[in-house]
């Protein structure tokens, strides 16, 4: 039998939860598998992981070399011929325990291995450790791997990551780096992508974007600790797997090995007959936060076979929270557990009642790369280059729509807030759906002095919109809150993204204006339709880009991933599918705004 080795990919999985290494030996699939957030991360990975290359050059690259013992071979090879030497994507085996090192530097008897991440690191900060978290334990498994298998050298860990106390210098830094799929070798599921640059590498080698963490010194006291445990993993892996015996709770309602395939469903193998209650309990509204507040008591239940909503006791989601001796989230908690029918709060139609003649829905995408779009920019800063509002007129029910793209490389940000102000500063109320558009604000705000941008109108405006702090109040309003603290639909499981909600409002309107909105969103357009007489939601009608195959703008994470494509991607000197991603990314920040209009319209019904 091939022996199994325990990678640090299989490592970081298990100190989840060691059942799903089990099922990760047995290749389950998973629910990770083509998510789009987890892709978004990944190609930022990829882009970071290349930069570091080059600011190491002239290593030797074994991501190719083959299945983990030819490559572990050729690493110690390299290692013990060479005095001096750089090696991209090196390996080591060590008994079981088997890693991959994005950066391996010996200089004569040290060995760097050096971890990337594409996480953005503040080296402002007077403790190098903070905010490391789980990147620190991923570097600890490959140190205590490495310096078993090389007993001779001395092994420094260190961590490289991008500095968002840095800025970069360079105009257009991301999108000198392209990402290129490319099918995986038959011997090695580690490499999938490809990432070219197209830029200079002598100016990239000036710019001081990333930082180097030594955690030698950390990692030395943590050794023995990861070791104990990953010999514990390692002992369920070898000379047989063998399942650990799961400890079902709460956090089981994020387990990734969920699959319609019972042969496959690892959630399944552990709950059991569990599994078929339904145990509704792990879709309880703000779970995480009543289980910690009562010392368990969910992990209590879920323990002794108690899984559905009607075994949970009532008088803990009626208790007041200890902070403000207010209910939990206006009794939200007790809602989803007792009530069956679509309820507004009283205070909710009085809000919506005193909402001033002119209401304007506004919407935001924006994108946080790890590598800055533009010169003095740092890693993770907002990139606002979108927007949508709905304008709608009370007295006469006139709604209208304007909205706003960036399709220029440049930094769109004050234009964007300019032409927003001027298409909102009337007066009228601005609503919101959550408080990602107070940041965006917020953070343009900040960005005009950083940047030097002078404009006393726009600063004015922003400051009479924006909310600043906890103290501060604003002038647009949170639909999302109202949502929290005002309506419950059975349908939506107690969560409250526009996403959930939406759907859960056309499942039970009477207003026939909303049926009208939807079937005439755009010319030729129609995002309402009935299949077995549920409606279906909008944001799966959504068209896709009629320029690409199967490229489809329907989430957050797929706006940040067009827009990147569309100025810096494949489409970047493709004018026909350029248009074609602006028009999917126009339309879906439109459904948005259209979505909380349907939603007031709805609740002005009830």
């Amino acid at each position: 039998m091939k022996k199994r080795f325990l990678s640090k990919s299989d490592y970081k999985v298990a100190r989840t939860c060691p059942t799903k290494l089990y099922y990760r030996k047995l290749k389950f699939p998973t629910t990770m598998e083509g998510n789009e957030f987890m892709e978004m991360l990944a190609e930022g990975g990829y882009m970071v992981g290349k930069l570091a290359t080059l600011l190491y050059p002239g290593g030797i690259d074994l991501s190719n070399e083959g299945s983990p013992e030819k490559s572990a071979l050729k690493t110690a090879e390299l290692i013990r011929s060479n005095e001096n030497i750089i090696i991209y994507e090196a390996s080591a085996l060590f008994e079981d325990f088997l890693i991959r090192i994005d950066i391996l530097e010996k200089k004569g008897n040290v060995i760097n291995l050096i971890e990337v991440k594409a996480k953005s690191y503040d080296g402002s900060l007077q403790d190098p450790m903070a905010g490391l978290g789980d990147y620190f334990e991923d570097v600890v498994y490959q140190h205590f791997v490495l310096k078993n298998a090389f007993p001779e050298f001395e092994v420094k860990p260190f961590l490289f990551m991008p500095d968002k106390s840095k800025t970069t210098n360079l105009e257009g830094l991301n999108g000198m780096f392209e990402i290129v799929k490319k099918p995986g070798s038959a011997e090695s599921k580690f490499v999938s992508y490809d990432v070219q640059f197209n830029g200079n590498v002598a100016d990239l080698l000036q710019d001081d974007l990333m930082t180097l963490v030594d955690v030698s010194a950390a990692s030395k006291n943590a050794l023995s600790g990861i070791e104990e445990i990953a010999r514990f993993f390692s002992r369920s892996i070898n000379p047989t797997l063998l399942k650990v015996e799961p400890d079902i709770n709460s956090g089981c309602s994020k387990c990734e090995f969920h699959s319609p395939d019972p042969k496959t469903d690892g959630f399944r193998a552990c709950w059991g007959k569990l599994a078929d209650a339904p145990p509704d309990l792990l879709s309880m509204y703000r779970m995480g936060n009543v289980n910690s507040h009562h010392e368990g008591i969910i992990d209590s239940l879920i323990r002794e076979g108690k899984v559905r909503l009607k075994d949970f006791p009532s008088e803990i989601l009626i208790a007041e929270n200890r902070k403000n001796k207010k209910p939990y989230y206006n009794n939200r908690p007790l809602m989803h557990l007792t009530y069956k029918e679509e309820w507004i709060s009283d205070e909710l139609k009085t809000n919506l009642r005193c909402l001033k003649d002119t209401i304007h829905f506004i919407d935001f995408e924006t994108s946080r790369m790890a590598l800055p779009y533009h010169k003095d920019m740092r890693p993770y800063e907002n990139v606002a280059f979108q927007w949508s509002c709905h304008t709608l007129n009370k007295r006469t029910g006139e709604l209208t729509h304007q909205e706003w793209i960036n399709t220029a490389e440049s930094f769109p940000n004050f234009e964007f807030a300019l032409s927003l102000m001027q298409a909102t500063n009337d007066g009228g109320e601005i609503m919101i759906w959550s408080h990602h558009e107070n940041t965006v604000l917020r953070d343009i705000h900040s960005q005009m002095e950083k940047y030097g941008f002078h404009n006393d109108a726009l600063k004015k405006w922003l400051e009479y919109v924006v909310k600043f702090d906890d103290a501060d109040t604003t002038e647009m309003t949170d639909m999302c809150r109202w949502a929290e603290l005002g309506y419950f639909h059975p349908y939506t499981n107690g969560r409250t993204s526009i996403k959930v909600t939406l759907p859960a409002v056309l499942s039970s309107f009477t207003n026939q204006k909303i049926q009208t909105l939807l079937e005439n969103f755009e010319p030729g357009i129609n995002l309402f339709k009935k299949e077995n007489n549920i409606v279906v939601s909008p944001y799966k009608l959504l068209p896709a880009a009629s320029e690409i195959d199967q490229y489809e703008v329907a989430e957050g994470t797929a706006a940040m991933r067009a827009y990147q494509d569309m100025l810096y991607g494949f489409a970047k000197n493709d004018p026909a599918k350029k248009e074609s991603i602006k028009q999917a990314l126009l339309k879906y920040c439109k459904l948005d705004t259209l979505a909380m209009v349907v939603i007031y319209e709805h609740w002005m019904s009830l």
